[in-house]
C-alpha cells in the first residue's frame, strides 16, 4: 500500500490569469490512484474570485499503475460575504 498523499504540482503559467497544475490523487480501497492535468484560469471581479478549469492536452509524464482523467469543466465562485472574510 503506498504511503502517497495528494499532490498539486503547478507546470507553467502561461499567463497572468492562467495556469497548467498537474494533480494527482490517492485512491481510497481497491481503486487506483488518479491523476490529471488541466488548464484553470481565475479571475477577481469586484468582490468575486472565478476559478475555471478543465483537462488539457499538454505533455505531461504519465505514472506506471495511476489512471490519468479527465476534467470536462469544472470551476466554483467565492464571494465576500463581510470585511472579514472571502
Amino acid at each position: 500500500m503506498s504511503e502517497f498523499k495528494n499532490l498539486k504540482k503547478l507546470v507553467e503559467t502561461p499567463t497572468e490569469n492562467i495556469e497548467i497544475n498537474y494533480y494527482r490523487f490517492k485512491g481510497t480501497g481497491p481503486v487506483s490512484d488518479r491523476d490529471l492535468v488541466v488548464v484553470e484560469r481565475t479571475l477577481f471581479e469586484g468582490n468575486k474570485y472565478y476559478l475555471t478549469s478543465c483537462s488539457c492536452d499538454y505533455s505531461f509524464p504519465e505514472v506506471n499503475g495511476v489512471v490519468r482523467a479527465e476534467c470536462y469543466i469544472g470551476g466554483y465562485i467565492a464571494e465576500q460575504v463581510d470585511a472579514k472574510t472571502m
